[in-house]
Order: structure tokens, then sequence, then C-alpha cells
């Protein structure tokens, strides 16, 4: 009987555990080599006008918040790629063909 009740709370409890929740996992690869493309390259454009790193942060952000992302969901995708360096490898594969794909598309628009 003690299980039963048990195993009852524990469904209860779970579906609204934090973990279950988007916002509290690292980005899928494909939404995070998206928005790390979308850092490098307006990053590149802004560091080309300033090199005060308080105003590169701003503008960092700004790229974050553009996207739908939290910093803190930004941050801990960051921390989940850094646990296993070798994710980047595939992270930096898909954001360098990101990164040719809109260059060609911006070349040919002109």
């Amino acid at each position: 009987m003690k299980s039963r009740i048990l195993l009852f709370l524990l469904l209860l409890v779970l579906p609204g555990c934090d973990w279950r929740k988007a916002e509290n996992r690292p980005l899928d690869r494909e939404a995070f080599a998206s928005l790390y493309a979308d850092l490098v390259r307006t990053l590149w454009k802004a560091k080309r006008a300033t090199a005060d790193s308080v105003a590169l942060a701003k503008i960092a952000d700004s790229v974050i918040v553009a996207s739908g992302v939290t910093r803190g969901r930004y941050e801990m995708t960051l921390a989940w790629y850094n646990s296993d360096p070798l994710r980047w490898k595939g992270l930096f594969d898909e954001v360098g063909k990101i990164l040719e794909e809109r260059a060609r598309e911006e070349a040919s628009k002109h």
C-alpha cells in the first residue's frame, strides 16, 4: 500500500520537474549551430566598427535574445559543449556550413 502511494505521488510530481522542460536542457545542435553562426557573423561585423568589449557583449546578448533563447540556456549549452571538447568539432563543422551557405546567399543578392 505504501509503495502504491509513493508511486502515485511520484507520478504527480515528475511531470512538473524542471529537467523535463526544454528551457532547462541544452539547445539541440541544429539550433545552437544556427545561433552560434549568427553570433560569429554579427560579432565579426561589429568588431570592424568597435573594439569595445562591453559593446560587443551587448551585441552578443541582443543576438541571443533575438533568437528566442535565454542567456541561461545559452550558457547551459556552452557548458554542455565544454564538458566534452570533442562535441565542438561537429558543431564547428555545422557552423562552417551555415556560414558558407549564408555567404553564398548574400553574394547572390548583390
